[in-house]
């Protein structure tokens, strides 16, 4: 146990350094007052030099404004110097492509959303993907509002890059839709709404093909040893009728504090269809009840329908839920190709590791270590929902391969019951084991199998449930017999094997008798 309060100590530490009660040292551009402007590299912008005051007073806006323009006009670097107190920004300032704004001076200058504005950085391109490739770094972004404002909006855009930033008490942090390319790294996320936010179904402003969409889109997001801490929801995947490609989240801390619970929280992260989607190495910690750590489906966080996640590998984690009931750690609503492996989920009684809603999906979850929380004992029934159609690989629970193993597409295992009639038709590739149950006396003619492929092996049982002698059998012309089949006494069943050999179906096998 107490190395458990130590590690709650720990985080808690953490929290307080993203909250900015400790500041953490960055190596960035030095800058003198006293100096001048000729001692920064060229091409290089001290918004000081245009003016801003950083008296957490006066509104800075003009000042930073004119120092990106002239950045731009370089492709050059914004420096904003540290400050005992903060840059007050009153309207939204509008990133010019090809540029950093970074901070200096030793520390993460705090750069603070005035109570009445709505965005602190802006960007609005004027084509699909227009290039923006901006770096924002060393920089605390602050809303004077509680829970008010976006701190970064992005739109028709490519390349976005974050590196040591801190955001703050936002509606919403970062929001990023009809993209390509947004680079998370050593960034905190605390006390937002929602801290990364992409897609999305909004209002027209996408550009594709020259005209204006309404389906926002986000390619390409990677997240890399970022810390969300006390959000709302840490990562809002909201979704699009069209293709959201890729998305990593990685090497990074999503945390909820244990006597300060979130008003509003059930999520940490809801992805919704992406196409794409790899996390590993991060954690997930909190104690309260009814939480759900990672979402993949066919809806976003506002309830909207989108379509459903493909290809996901979720690996390396470790889950650690203190609390209980109806917690999740990795549900799995709607999405095809889902890989679940090599974590650690540490819970409390009464929640849910993981949780199979999706029955079409064919989705897989392979070995994980499931322990009890506090005293490490094997967890019972670690996995919820239903496994129709996933495959569960973990030798320390019941086998189970869905309804049927499939290779290359097709049913390799299954047992499929054939209509009987006067004419049976056999679908070679829906499985390889047939069976028949005979219900009169009538002679039946057995078919040709569909679709079948070489190498290819099945097996007819055939069932007597007639009261009496069955009718003869009659195969296909494809069928190449040893011998002629007798039938199975009444009550009694007998069974067939034949090999494909790219023309004809050869007997391998028979019973010798009835069974």
């Amino acid at each position: 146990m107490s190395s458990i309060l130590n590690r709650r100590s720990l985080v808690e530490s953490s929290l307080a350094a993203m909250l900015g009660l400790v500041r953490p040292r960055f190596a960035s551009f030095h800058h003198d007052d006293s100096a001048g402007s000729h001692q920064l590299p060229a091409g290089a912008f001290n918004v000081k030099d245009f003016g801003a005051k950083g008296d957490g007073a006066a509104d800075d806006a003009k000042a930073f404004q004119t120092a990106i323009a002239a950045a731009g006009s370089v492709n050059g670097v914004v420096v904003v110097p540290a400050s005992t107190t903060k840059y007050v920004i009153g309207s939204a300032l509008n990133l010019a492509p090809n540029t950093t704004i970074q901070g200096a001076g030793g520390q993460s200058p705090t750069v603070r959303l005035a109570g009445g504005a709505n965005t602190l950085f802006n960007f609005l391109g004027t084509r699909e993907a227009d290039v923006l490739n901006v770096t924002l770094s060393n920089l605390t972004l602050e809303s004077g509002s509680r829970g008010s404002g976006v701190a970064v909006r992005v739109r028709n855009f490519s390349g976005l890059f974050l590196r040591h930033v801190n955001i703050n008490h936002f509606n919403v942090g970062l929001w990023a839709d009809w993209g390509i390319g947004v680079h998370l790294y050593g960034c905190n996320f605390v006390l937002n709404k929602r801290g990364l936010q992409v897609g999305g179904v909004g209002g027209s402003g996408g550009l594709r093909g020259g005209a204006r969409r309404a389906d926002p889109f986000m390619d390409t997001v990677v997240v890399d040893a970022c810390g969300f801490a006390q959000n709302e929801l840490d990562i809002n995947d909201m979704g699009s009728s069209l293709a959201l490609g890729g998305i990593v989240i990685r090497n990074s801390s999503f945390f909820e504090a244990y006597t300060n619970p979130v008003s509003g929280k059930s999520l940490y992260i809801r992805l919704a269809n992406r196409k794409g989607v790899t996390v590993y190495g991060n954690w997930f910690e909190g104690g309260q009840p009814s939480r759900t750590c990672l979402y993949l489906g066919n809806h976003d966080y506002d309830g909207s329908a989108t379509g459903m996640c493909y290809g996901a590998a979720i690996f390396g984690n470790d889950f650690l839920q203190t609390g209980s009931p109806g917690t999740v750690g990795v549900d799995i609503a709607r999405c095809e190709a889902a890989s679940v492996f090599a974590n650690c989920f540490e819970f409390a009684p009464g929640n849910s590791p993981v949780r199979l809603a999706d029955g079409a999906g064919r989705n897989t979850i392979g070995q994980n270590a499931y322990v009890v929380y506090p005293d490490r004992e094997g967890y019972v029934n670690p996995i919820a929902g239903s496994t129709a159609n996933n495959q569960i690989l973990d030798p320390r629970l019941p086998a189970r391969f869905g309804d049927e193993l499939q290779v290359a597409g097709r049913v390799a295992s299954a047992v499929t019951t054939l209509a009987y009639a006067n004419k049976i038709s056999t679908d070679a590739a829906a499985a390889n084991y047939f069976t028949i149950a005979v219900t009169d006396r009538n002679p039946f003619t057995i078919q040709d199998p569909a679709r079948p492929i070489p190498g290819q092996q099945i097996i007819y049982e055939i069932r007597n449930n007639s009261g009496g002698a069955m009718g003869d059998i009659t195969w296909g012309p494809a069928f190449q017999l040893a011998g002629p089949f007798m039938g199975p006494a009444s009550h009694r069943r007998r069974t067939i094997t034949f090999y494909y050999n790219g023309a004809t179906w050869v007997e391998t096998a028979r019973a010798a008798a009835d069974i």
